[in-house]
C-alpha cells in the first residue's frame, strides 16, 4: 500500500512538472511573440523617425529651391539695367504708402541712381538725371503739377515724373519732412514744398494762405556760386558751394543755423557762415536734422617718411540740446574725431552719425531705443564713439604696451619704442649693449590679427667726418621680425634665434637700410600677441619706434561702412559689396568647416548662393585639405572635438580613428547632431573621465606637496622658538648687571 502511494505521488509530481513545463513553454512562446512585435514596432518607429527626418531635410531643400527659383524670376522681371560696375542695382519700392502695390520696373528702363526719403514722400533720381516722386503730396512736396482733375497737392502711390526738370539733368536730391531740394549738373539749386520758416530760401512768401510751392524754385546765391551739396532739415536747409563755403537758411531757433547768438529769427535767403569762412574751413558736406546740423571738411592726405597721414575730415556741429546735450549757437569743432578723416556726416532726429575714410562708423546723441547702435541702457552718448561691431580699421596695438629688451644701455629702455615718437635721435631710441643677436619685444596684451608692422630706424649721424653717415642706421640690418602667439624664450645667440623661428606664426628677414621698414604680413588673419625684433649678427640694437597695426576683434568682422542714413530714431548702414567671389568662397568654407549646418543658414543669402551650389555642406576634398580654422601652434575647437571623440575628418584612414558619421541623406552631419552621436557612443565620456582622473591626480599631488611644505614650515618655526628660549635662559643671569664704558 505504501508502494502504491509512492508511485501515485511520483506520477502526480511528474504530471505537475509536465504541466508547469507546458505553461512555461507557452509563456516563452507568448513572450517571443511579444518580443517580435516590440522589435517590429521599434523598427517601424525608427523607420518613421528616419523618414520624418529625411522628409524634413527634403522639405527644407525644396523650400530653398523654390525661393531661389522665385528670386531668379523676380530678378529677371525687375532689374532695369546693369550698372557701370557690371553688377545689378535693384530698389524694392513695395509699401511706400498703405495703398501702394508692389512696383515692378520694366526691363530696359532707366536705373535708379539715388533715393531720398522725407517724412511721407520719396524722391528717385534716375541715371539719366530725371526725377520721380511719390507719397503724400501735402504742401506741394512732390513737385508735380495738378492732375487731369485739377487737384493739387494730391497723393500718389506710383512714382510721378517731375516735369519741371524735363530740360535739366539733376545730380543730387534731398528730402525732408515737407520740402525737397535738387541740384542740377550746372550747380544750380532748386527747392519746392512747404515755405514756412523760410526753409525754401527764396525770400518772403507774400501770400500767407499759400506757404508752399508746387513748382521747383530757383535759389539764388551771391556771386553766382555753384552748389556742390544740399541738405534739408525739418525747418531749415543748408548748402555747400564748390569753393567749400557754407550757406544756411530757415529757422534759427536753438542755433541750428550756427550763425551765432545774435541770430534768433527766421532767415529766408541763403546766408554765408562767415565764421567758418574767416577760419578758411573748406566744407565738404552738410547735413540738417530736426533741430541740429553738422558738417565735415574736405579730406586730404600727406606722406610723412613713407607713412600716409589723413588731414581734414573734421566735424563741426551746432543746434539744440536734445542732440548735443547743450545749445550750440555757433559752429563748434568736435575734437574727438580729429585725425579720423570723416567723409560723411548725417543728422537724425536727435542723434548724429559719421563715416570715416576707412569705413568706420561713429555715432553720438540721444540713444532712444538704441538708435546710435550702442547699448540701449545708455540714454545719451555725449561724445562720438566708434561702433566696434562693424568695421574697425587696424591701428597701432603696440602703443604704450609692456615691452622688454635683452640689455639696457645708458638708461635707454624698451618703453622708448612704444611711446609714439618716431623722431629717431639717439636720446629717443632704445639701445642695448654690444650683444650677440640682441632682441627687443612687445606684448600686445591679447591675441590680435596683425596686418602690418612698421620699424622706424635711428636718424642721427656720427659727428666724426671719417665715419660713414649710415654708421648708426646700418646697425639695424639685417634684422628679423617675429610674430608669435606665445612668449618668446629668454635664450641668447643662435639658440634664441632658432627658437624664435620655430615658435613664430610669421617671420621675415630685412636687409635693406631704410628710415622706415614696413612689413605687410603675407597671410590674412595672422594671429599674434608677441612681436620681437632681433638682429642677425653681433652688434648694438637701437631704433626709434615699432608700430604693430591690427585689431583685436577681426573674427567678428562685418564689413566697411559705405554710407549711413539717420531718421528720427533709427540708423541705416549700407555696406559696399564684399570683394570678389573667391573671398566669399573662403568665408563660406571657413563657416561649413566649423559646422556643416552653417550651409543651411548661408544659402538663404544671395551672396553665398554660388558657394552653396559649389561646396554644399562640405565635400571629401574639402575635409582632406588643411583646416582653415586651426592656427600654427593651436588646433581649433572643432579639430579638438574630433580628436577627443576619436573621429577622422579626412577621407583616408587613421590609426584608431572612426570615420565621421553622416546624415540619413548621406551628407555631412551638423556639429550639434555629431556631439549627440559621440555622447551616445560614450567616447566623450571616456575622454572626460580620463581628464577628470588626470585633474584629480594633479590636485592630489599638489595637496601632498602643500602638506609637506606646511610640515617643513612648522618644523622651522618650532626650531626658531626653541632657539629663542635657549638664548633667553642664557641671558637671564645678566639682566640685572650694569656695564660702564671705559674712559680714555
Amino acid at each position: 500500500m505504501i508502494k502504491e502511494y509512492s508511485q501515485d505521488k511520483r506520477r502526480q509530481d511528474k504530471q505537475h512538472i509536465n504541466l508547469l513545463q507546458a505553461e512555461k513553454d507557452k509563456l516563452l512562446q507568448e513572450w517571443t511573440d511579444v518580443k517580435v512585435l516590440r522589435e517590429d514596432k521599434h523598427t517601424k518607429c525608427e523607420e518613421d523617425v528616419k523618414a520624418k527626418i529625411i522628409e524634413k531635410i527634403g522639405r527644407a531643400d525644396r523650400a530653398y529651391e523654390s525661393r531661389a527659383s522665385r528670386r531668379v524670376v523676380q530678378l529677371e522681371d525687375t532689374i532695369p539695367e546693369f550698372t557701370t560696375r557690371g553688377e545689378n542695382f535693384r530698389v524694392e519700392m513695395s509699401g511706400i504708402t498703405a495703398r501702394g502695390p508692389p512696383l515692378h520696373s520694366p526691363r530696359g528702363a532707366v536705373a535708379v541712381a539715388n533715393v531720398s526719403a522725407g517724412g511721407s514722400h520719396v524722391a528717385l533720381l534716375m541715371q539719366d538725371g530725371s526725377l520721380y516722386t511719390c507719397g503724400i503730396g501735402a504742401s506741394g512736396r512732390l513737385g508735380v503739377q495738378p492732375n487731369e482733375r485739377g487737384a493739387i497737392c494730391f497723393d500718389t502711390n506710383h512714382p510721378q515724373r517731375v516735369e519741371a526738370f524735363n530740360d535739366l539733368s539733376l545730380r543730387q536730391i534731398s528730402c525732408s519732412y515737407s520740402h525737397s531740394a535738387a541740384i542740377d549738373s550746372d550747380g544750380t539749386l532748386y527747392t519746392w514744398g512747404s515755405a514756412c520758416n523760410g526753409k525754401l530760401g527764396v525770400g518772403i512768401v507774400e501770400d500767407e494762405y499759400k506757404q508752399y510751392s508746387l513748382t521747383p524754385l530757383l535759389v539764388k546765391f551771391p556771386g553766382k556760386r555753384k552748389i556742390r551739396s544740399v541738405s534739408c532739415g525739418a525747418s531749415h536747409s543748408g548748402a555747400v558751394s564748390t569753393a567749400g563755403e557754407l550757406f544756411m537758411w530757415g529757422s534759427a531757433n536753438g542755433g541750428r543755423l550756427g550763425l551765432g547768438p545774435h541770430v534768433i529769427d527766421t532767415i529766408v535767403v541763403p546766408t554765408l557762415v562767415r565764421d567758418l569762412a574767416n577760419k578758411k574751413v573748406r566744407v565738404w558736406q552738410i547735413s540738417c536734422g530736426t533741430a541740429h546740423s553738422a558738417i565735415c571738411t574736405e579730406v586730404t592726405s600727406e606722406n610723412n617718411g613713407g607713412s600716409k597721414k589723413l588731414l581734414g575730415g573734421q566735424v563741426y556741429v551746432c543746434g539744440g540740446a536734445t542732440a548735443l546735450s547743450r545749445y550750440v549757437l555757433s559752429w563748434e569743432h568736435v575734437p574727438e574725431l580729429d585725425g579720423v578723416g570723416i567723409r560723411q556726416v548725417v543728422c537724425g532726429g536727435s542723434h548724429t552719425a559719421a563715416v570715416s575714410s576707412y569705413g568706420e562708423l561713429y555715432t553720438w546723441g540721444r540713444n532712444y531705443h538704441g538708435c546710435t547702435g550702442h547699448d540701449a541702457s545708455r540714454a545719451f552718448v555725449a561724445k562720438p564713439e566708434l561702433l566696434k561691431c562693424l568695421h574697425v580699421e587696424p591701428y597701432n596695438l603696440a602703443f604704450g604696451k609692456p615691452c622688454r629688451q635683452m640689455t639696457i644701455y645708458n638708461e635707454q629702455g624698451p618703453h622708448l619704442a612704444v611711446n609714439g615718437y618716431i623722431g629717431g635721435t639717439l636720446a629717443t631710441c632704445i639701445h642695448t649693449h654690444l650683444e650677440d643677436k640682441p632682441w627687443w619685444e612687445v606684448d600686445l596684451g591679447q591675441p590680435a590679427v596683425i596686418e602690418k608692422i612698421r620699424l622706424w630706424n635711428r636718424t642721427d649721424e656720427p659727428l666724426n667726418p671719417s665715419k660713414s653717415r649710415a654708421e648708426y642706421s646700418s646697425r639695424l640690418f639685417p634684422c628679423w621680425i617675429f610674430v608669435s602667439e606665445f612668449p618668446f624664450k629668454d635664450l641668447e645667440g643662435k639658440e634664441g634665434l632658432r627658437a624664435a623661428k620655430v615658435q613664430s606664426s610669421a617671420f621675415e628677414l630685412f636687409r635693406t637700410n631704410k628710415r622706415m621698414t614696413e612689413w605687410i604680413l603675407p597671410t590674412a588673419n595672422t594671429v599674434g600677441q608677441f612681436v620681437r625684433v632681433q638682429l642677425q649678427s653681433k652688434n648694438f640694437l637701437h631704433f626709434a619706434e615699432v608700430e604693430v597695426f591690427g585689431v583685436y576683434s577681426a573674427f567678428n568682422y562685418v564689413g566697411r561702412v559705405g554710407t549711413v542714413q539717420c531718421s528720427t530714431d533709427a540708423t541705416l548702414v549700407v555696406m559696399p559689396p564684399t570683394s570678389t567671389q573667391s573671398v566669399l568662397d573662403d568665408y563660406y568654407l571657413r563657416a561649413i568647416q566649423a559646422d556643416a549646418d552653417h550651409a543651411t543658414v548661408l544659402r538663404q543669402y544671395d551672396a553665398y548662393e554660388r558657394s552653396f551650389r559649389k561646396f554644399g555642406r562640405g565635400t571629401a576634398e574639402l575635409l582632406d585639405g588643411p583646416c582653415r580654422l586651426c592656427r600654427v601652434f593651436r588646433d581649433c575647437e572643432v579639430c579638438e572635438f574630433y580628436a577627443s571623440a576619436k573621429y577622422n575628418r579626412r577621407s583616408f584612414g587613421g590609426a584608431g580613428l572612426k570615420p565621421l558619421p553622416v546624415r540619413l541623406v548621406g551628407d555631412r552631419m551638423g556639429l550639434a547632431e555629431l556631439v549627440r552621436v559621440a555622447l551616445a557612443e560614450g567616447t566623450l565620456e571616456a575622454e572626460q573621465q580620463e581628464v577628470d582622473r588626470q585633474e584629480h591626480d594633479a590636485a592630489e599631488r599638489a595637496r601632498i606637496a602643500q602638506e609637506a611644505a606646511d610640515l617643513e614650515a612648522e618644523r622651522q618655526r618650532t626650531e626658531e622658538q626653541e632657539r629663542n628660549k635657549r638664548q633667553s635662559r642664557l641671558l637671564k643671569p645678566f639682566q640685572g648687571l650694569t656695564f660702564r664704558s671705559k674712559k680714555m
